[in-house]
């Protein structure tokens, strides 16, 4: 018998190998439960596991997994765990603490019942098993991605010579927040190899910044590991060094080590220190491009990633300081002197700085651009989350080309539209894509709406040429890329690429100052990059002499966003015009416009029934498994948009119902995360013919599919009627 919440899943087979008919059973509970009270069974062991089921509750024992108001969470969706029935403690001497952890269980008819609440959380399978999640508080977030530390951990302790394996988040001094992870091994075990085994068996915001060998985790006098003794990674770091660290020996090494230490927080740098294994990663590397830009010294992202250590960027020429002609821009005379001066000098969109709103990863880049022009040239304040749910964002559909054929139903098309309430029209807000002959031409077009105090919205291959810390990538890899895009009609006869929009806020004497709403980078790009940038492929010589690459002409782009005839309205007013407008589209009681390109379309609840159709008769096989990926991970994205928009409405609007429906929706994208994950996980298993698990994976989502969608049916009418009563009531 095996007890614990994180059971590896190597134990029970080293158990067996020196055991002969040895039969292994997992025992899991809490003290206040007198200790044991769930089981499982150990025989076969499934590879996307990360620890030993949990199981399921034993005789006289009741488990629940209850959302945040105390209901019973669906298959799949995580909640957190309550202990009720015969095996409960009394409670514990001290009484407050007794009724905040042993409380009413609702779910039975004897009203003296009591549950236990754990601060777990799990998760049920549909056999009823339970998978242990870790603790509630033990969940922490990394760039806008909730994690949980427990299954970081359990996957490092997959690698075969790792003992133990300890991870935590760590804030340093400039608000950087990631992931590192303190293990211990049996051999000398390089840290860059057990990183390679977290990037193979990890999604990558899960994949931790630092990791820490230790001797032995330090532990308190109980036994527990001792949080507070754990040394960061820049000090492991220094203690694991040989010898001392290489002294700096030039001027560009120094300027370089300042800039360094100032980015990571820490005190001496070496000549050969490596930046990543100073616990750097790819974000600060930009953090540091930007300030050497931003103090006159020459550096690269190039320069950052491909050589990392003080000396080998200064060996290839990094370091230096940049004269004032080194940015080849020609300022006028009452400019020379601020150009000297170590502040950067801007000139003209001077009150724009860098914004206290982030902006999530998910968020369309052009509304980014929408939002930025907004808050900016119209001092309009307007919740980040209105513009993509004002642009249809949030409503659940599901187009198809309708030729009678099921193959066709598989084909997931995505058709947003508003059904008549389109922010953006209300806003008046035009777009046109321009292209430019010349990238000179194209940046005194720029540089004349700058003058006029306007944001200019670029278009750049800005992956490849500065600071998109995602597209870090070879010239190779690259230009295999682009063989893989489709050209964009420019509308004269050229073709362009929708590379990346970007934001030109302004031109200062070390460059350009840009904001970009992807990435919530904020900061001055050298000249000479953004041009190029700007310039796009057919500034790329290497690129030039590939036949099979489609963007010859690409490049000196821009779009031009504008809003002349912009008029605000009460935000409230907005909020709530969009939100019955969405329950009326999705309860069917009005519909939306008509779909366009010959698509059949259906939204809300009748996109739901389509779907549920499909599920149903679609049977198995490839197509149906990559149906399932893009519904769910579609409609996932379209409640965390309406997630968002509800989030933000109900800072200015007080309502009832507004909790309870931003619940369930909730709810629907954790539920629809979850399915994705688990048909990602085991795609090659359900592509199979006639896989019973994909067949009834697929029952089951049709059905709770159909009773999530009706319970939020149902608040959606509860949300209408008060809205009416609000009416009525300020009439």
């Amino acid at each position: 018998m095996l007890s614990g919440d994180w059971i590896p899943l190597t134990l029970p087979a080293d158990m067996k190998e020196h055991f002969e008919g040895v039969r292994v059973t997992s025992l899991g509970g809490a003290t206040e439960a007198t200790v044991w009270s769930n089981f499982y069974p150990v025989e076969e062991l499934d590879p996307e596991w990360v620890s030993i089921p949990y199981g399921k509750p034993i005789q006289n024992a009741r488990y629940y997994i209850l959302d945040s108001r105390n209901e019973p969470c669906p298959t799949y969706v995580p909640g957190e765990l309550y202990i009720g029935g015969e095996c409960l403690a009394a409670g514990y001497t001290d009484a407050a603490l007794t009724a905040e952890r042993f409380v009413a269980d609702p779910f039975v008819s004897d009203e003296n019942a009591r549950m236990y609440r754990t601060g777990d959380l799990a998760k049920w399978l549909p056999d009823g098993t339970m998978i242990f999640l870790g603790r509630a508080d033990n969940q922490v977030k990394i760039r806008g991605f909730r994690i949980e530390l427990g299954e970081v951990e359990a996957q490092l302790l997959k690698h075969a010579s790792v003992k133990e394996a300890l991870v935590v988040d760590r804030t340093d001094r400039n608000g950087h927040k990631s992931l590192c992870a303190y293990f211990t091994a049996d051999r000398d075990l390089p840290s860059d190899e057990l990183k390679k085994h977290a990037v193979a068996s990890l999604p990558a915001y899960m994949v931790p910044s630092h990791f820490v060998r230790l001797e032995a985790m330090p532990v308190t006098s109980n036994g527990k590991i001792d949080r507070k003794k754990l040394p960061s990674p820049q000090e492991a770091a220094a203690v694991a060094s040989d010898g001392p660290v290489a002294a700096l020996s030039t001027a560009q090494e120094q300027r370089l080590a300042a800039i360094w230490r100032e980015v990571l927080d820490i005190g001496e740098v070496g000549a050969e220190d490596d930046f990543f294994d100073l616990g750097g990663d790819s974000l600060q590397a930009v953090q540091v491009v930007a300030k050497a830009n931003e103090a006159r010294i020459k550096l690269s992202l190039r320069d950052m990633l491909h050589y990392r250590t003080l000396r080998a960027i200064a060996e290839h020429g990094g370091g230096e300081e940049v004269a004032e002609t080194g940015t080849n821009v020609e300022l006028a005379a009452d400019q020379v002197a601020a150009a000297a001066s170590p502040a950067i000098s801007r000139r003209y969109n001077t009150g724009f700085m860098e914004p206290d709103v982030k902006i999530p990863y998910y968020y369309p880049c052009y509304l980014g651009a929408v939002y930025a022009k907004l808050t900016y040239e119209h001092a309009y304040s307007l919740p980040r989350s209105f513009l993509p749910f004002g642009d249809g964002f949030g409503i659940i559909s599901y187009g198809f080309h309708d030729d009678g054929q099921l193959d066709s139903r598989l084909q997931y098309c995505d058709v947003s539209y508003t059904g008549g309430f389109r922010l953006g029209d209300r806003f008046a807000v035009t777009s046109s894509f321009i292209s430019f002959d010349t990238m000179e031409e194209g940046i005194e077009w720029c540089e004349e709406r700058l003058r006029e105090n306007k944001l200019i919205v670029m278009m750049g291959t800005t992956y490849y040429l500065n600071y998109c810390q995602d597209y870090l990538i070879g010239e190779e890899k690259f230009a295999e890329m682009l063989k893989n895009r489709e050209a964009l009609d420019d509308g004269r006869g050229g073709d362009s690429q929708h590379a990346h929009m970007f934001v030109m806020v302004d031109h200062s004497d070390r460059g350009y100052v840009v904001y970009d709403t992807s990435f919530n980078f904020f900061g001055t790009i050298p000249e000479l990059d953004l041009k190029r940038s700007f310039a796009g492929v057919k500034g790329l010589s290497f690129l030039q002499n590939d036949d099979e690459i489609k963007f010859k002409n690409a490049g000196n782009a821009v779009i031009d966003i504008r809003l002349d005839g912009f008029v605000p309205m009460p935000v409230e007013q907005m909020g709530l015009e969009m939100l019955e407008r969405y329950i009326e589209i999705c309860t069917g009681i009005r519909p939306g416009e008509e779909p366009i390109g010959g698509l059949k379309g259906f939204l809300g609840l009748e996109g739901v029934k389509e779907a549920v159709r499909t599920f149903s008769e679609c049977g198995d096989g490839e197509a149906a498994v990559l149906f399932s990926l893009v519904l769910f991970n579609n409609w996932k994205y379209k409640n965390i948009f309406l997630r968002d928009f509800l989030q933000d409405l109900s800072k200015l609007v007080a309502m009832d119902s507004l909790s309870a429906l931003l619940q369930e929706v909730e709810n629907a994208v954790a539920v629809l995360g979850g399915w994705h994950e688990r048909t990602e996980a085991n795609k090659e298993l359900y592509a199979q013919p006639g896989n019973p698990e994909f067949s009834a994976f697929r029952s089951s989502v049709a059905q709770q599919l159909t009773e999530m969608y009706a319970k939020q049916a149902e608040v959606l009418r509860r949300v209408h009627e008060e809205m009416n009563k609000r009416r009525e009531e300020a009439v």
